[in-house]
């Protein structure tokens, strides 16, 4: 099942959402749409906390201020261990890669501005932008990429999302060698302060989109070092649109992400964005129709809320979501049942989809034709799955 998200995006006096940079929607909208929600949004855009305003409250409006709720704590700030969505959204405005998703999800230029890749197709070089700085100032170069990604590969980090890295030559050797810190990996090589080359084992069309994930983004050396490698809300130094101060992460509260005047996509027309932390979907709701957040993703469960509210209703906004649900049979045990292929199609058979999609989904989502969604590369819409028919199962 594919579903669809609703989001509030409150523009409700049909102005223009005035925020414009790319650095801003490019990082927190496409993800959000890949997310699948519904949103609304308001036309003032935004609400919380002046510049250099105490950040207790994100329930005074602002102009430049965008409010937007965290469904949970952030799991780690570290980029090397982040794995959950709700996270990475919040930190990909401070922490940034080589390489960055489009609006029309396609790999783009980022910190590295062009590269180039061998005729055997295992050997890139990436160029990076001169003068892109981390938010205490200091600019960036090809070492720092190579320190961040042997970082992440450290096994006394114990990242666990290395699987996007095992492709690079010498990550398996590295990650089997229980030896800690941060040790050089063959495959990586610093050409030039502005060069990084970067070896994979074989040629594989896929690997440009690994280097998307958060354990390929860049982390200042020094600032890790400050606390014996472990980076939280005091040393969270990136090269992104925004920063995050120390004290303006609380737990369990609010996060405060701040504009950086400095950077290298141009300074951003936000002063900042607040993240109130509300895990209770109908206190989120709540609190967009009170015009305490600007945006928000609406559960199933709301749906018939927002609907019978003409204010509501006009600020919903249904975005395709590219996202499955599915029941995975487990083959791994030598008896087990699952191995059998008339075993795994009765299963098949004997579940009515569109029943869950109507009563668990409130009709909210599609009925998924296969295990990639429409729009991701490698979708194949020829699928025709087997239909309902528990007297066949």
């Amino acid at each position: 099942m594919k579903p669809h998200t609703h989001f509030f995006n409150s523009i409700r006096d049909s102005k223009p959402f005035p925020l414009k940079p790319a650095s801003l929607f490019l990082g927190l909208f496409a993800a959000l749409a890949l997310s699948g929600c519904n949103t609304t949004g308001k036309s003032n855009a935004g609400g919380g906390v002046p510049s250099g305003a105490s950040s207790e409250s994100y329930r005074t409006p602002t102009a430049n201020v965008f409010r937007y709720p965290l469904t949970s704590d952030p799991t780690t700030l570290d980029p090397a261990k982040i794995e959950d969505g709700t996270t990475i959204d919040l930190m990909q405005q401070v922490f940034e890669g080589l390489v960055k998703w489009d609006e029309q999800n396609k790999i783009a230029p980022n910190i590295a501005e062009k590269w180039e890749l061998s005729a055997d197709g295992k050997t890139y070089a990436f160029h990076l932008k001169h003068g892109v700085k981390f938010h205490h100032g200091r600019e960036i170069t090809a070492s720092d990429f190579k320190y961040s990604i042997e970082r992440a590969c450290d096994p006394a980090l114990n990242s666990p999302i290395t699987g996007y890295m095992r492709d690079i030559v010498g990550v398996k050797e590295r990650l089997k060698d229980k030896a800690t810190g941060v040790k050089d990996i063959s495959g990586l090589k610093v050409v030039d302060p502005y060069t990084l080359q970067i070896t994979i084992d074989a040629f594989k069309p896929y690997w440009l989109g690994n280097l998307t994930y958060p354990c390929y983004f860049v982390v200042c050396k020094e600032a890790v070092e400050k606390k014996n490698g472990v980076i939280d809300e005091s040393n969270a130094v990136g090269t992104g649109p925004f920063s995050l101060e120390p004290g303006d992460y609380r737990h369990g509260y609010q996060v405060k992400l701040t504009a950086n005047p400095d950077y290298h996509g141009g300074k951003p027309i936000l002063e900042a964005i607040i993240r109130p932390i509300l895990q209770d979907a109908g206190t989120r709701l709540s609190k967009y129709a009170a015009d305490e957040i600007d945006m928000v993703e609406i559960a199933p469960s709301d749906l018939e809320r927002v609907n019978k509210d003409d204010k509501l209703k006009a600020d919903l906004k249904p975005l395709p979501r590219a996202r499955i649900w599915y029941l995975a049979m487990n083959q791994v045990p030598a008896d087990s049942p699952f191995k059998k292929l008339e075993v795994r199609q009765a299963f098949a058979m004997a579940i009515d989809k569109k029943e869950l999609l109507k009563v668990a989904l409130h009709d909210e989502a599609d009925l998924a034709e296969g295990i990639v969604p429409p729009g991701v590369p490698g979708a194949n819409m020829s699928i025709k799955p087997l239909g309902f028919n528990p007297a066949q199962a």
